[in-house]
């Protein structure tokens, strides 16, 4: 065999050896520096603000382009936020979505499913400067039904607990904590502590006194206490529709609070509307002042409130507001205080009136039986008149919200 010329090219025999060992060099060096690839590749869509799924699109480049898109795949458990951890277990299925609002993420989903493909939990994530943080949890059963929801905030965070008996919500519980900021001492002065330790170790002996070190300022600490604790307790007639809620106020929780009808979810409220908008059923003149521990809801078959029963915390009636309805208005609330001995102390009561469009053109304010105030509306003005010895007293006009006359009437009706 003849020797090959210097500088001739090697053989395709050579070649064959080399390239699967230049591809092995590659998969060794190169691969590892690539981060590890999901449990499934991810599918992205265009989106709109509100995180929904409009089309596919066709790769993360494109997706990216547009205002809003979606990506979503299935990820492993150790992918997940620390929060969302305890409550994994090895048969549920983690399926991710990040919502992207101009090629940055805005806020991330997270849904555990089980072997058959039904939602156990519920997580959803805001995303600012590159910062996730947690806004709401939902727990279900293996039934489907809402046991668990959390929901967090700067500086309150909630947790709601639902209880079952045959598919029927029975019973609530609701926590709410605040986060609270625990200042230093600033009356322990320093220098005080150090003399004290001085006199305590040896100074009044006659010992030379040691250099003070200085003392490093104690920064303030955050801490997470219950401010609110209450109970609710549904009950429903032979129908299975829900007739009355009992709110037991264990502690922290505000006096005056109105559960909203046919809301299922319990949800304080912090004015007297029973529904919503513009329905202003309970007037501001009936203010109430005293101190709850239990609330006490009767509906009717429609969801209305009939009846809110006030009690204290030795579980005697204090006070009572009754709803009076005319087809689909409210035509009388009557408020009602009590004693100890369960006597009558004040009643008022509101009367509404409304024209053939059922809009509320009349309001009048009674007190223990005794005319005290009248609203009317005429155009788009409302006529508020204050009673004295049953003749006006004084007259007040409204227009938009403005106080555009006032006028004392004096020995005329």
């Amino acid at each position: 065999m003849k020797d090959r010329p210097h500088g001739r090219r090697p053989s395709r025999r050579t070649f064959r050896f080399l390239f699967p060992a230049l591809l092995w060099f590659m998969f060794i060096i190169i691969v590892p520096l690539t981060p590890p690839l999901s449990a499934q590749e991810t599918v992205w869509y265009i989106s709109n603000a509100a995180g929904l799924a409009l089309y596919p699109a066709a790769s993360r480049i494109v997706a990216l382009r547009n205002e809003y898109c979606l990506g979503m795949s299935i990820i492993p458990w150790s992918s997940l936020p620390a929060e969302l951890t305890v409550y994994y277990k090895s048969s549920y299925t983690v399926d991710s979505r990040t919502l992207y609002e101009k090629g940055k993420p805005k806020r991330s989903q997270w849904v555990f499913r089980d072997d058959r493909g039904l939602s156990r939990l519920t997580a959803v994530a805001d995303v600012q400067d590159g910062k996730s943080a947690l806004v709401c949890i939902e727990r279900y059963d293996e039934s489907g039904f809402l046991i668990e929801e959390r929901q967090f905030f700067e500086e309150e965070r909630t947790a709601t607990l639902y209880s079952y008996e045959e598919s029927v919500l029975v019973r609530s519980e609701t926590r709410v904590e605040t986060l609270f900021t625990i200042q230093p001492d600033a009356a322990i002065d320093g220098a005080s502590q150090r003399n004290d330790a001085r006199m305590e170790s040896g100074e009044a002996a006659g010992t030379e006194e040691a250099p003070a070190a200085d003392v490093e300022p104690v920064e303030p600490r955050k801490e997470w206490r219950e401010t609110s604790f209450w109970t609710d307790r549904y009950y429903y007639s032979r129908s299975q529709s829900l007739r009355k809620v009992q709110r037991i106020i264990h502690a922290g929780a505000p006096q005056a609070l109105t559960l909203s009808f046919p809301q299922l979810k319990p949800h304080p409220e912090f004015d007297r509307n029973f529904v919503r908008p513009n329905a202003a059923y309970n007037s501001s003149f009936l203010n109430e002042t005293l101190s709850v521990s239990e609330v006490a809801y009767t509906i009717d078959d429609r969801g209305r409130a009939l009846v809110e029963s006030r009690y204290d915390e030795t579980g005697a009636l204090i006070s009572e507001v009754k709803n009076n309805w005319a087809r689909d208005r409210l035509a009388s609330v009557e408020w009602r205080s009590f004693d100890s001995e369960g006597a009558v102390l004040e009643r008022r009561l509101t009367e509404y009136a409304y024209d053939s469009k059922d809009n509320r053109i009349m309001e009048r304010n009674y007190v223990n039986g005794v005319l005290e105030r009248v609203v009317r509306t005429e155009g788009g003005q409302e006529i508020e008149e204050l009673y004295m010895n049953g003749n006006v007293a004084l007259r007040v006009i409204w227009e938009n919200g403005w106080k555009i006359k006032e006028e004392r009437v004096r020995g005329r009706q």
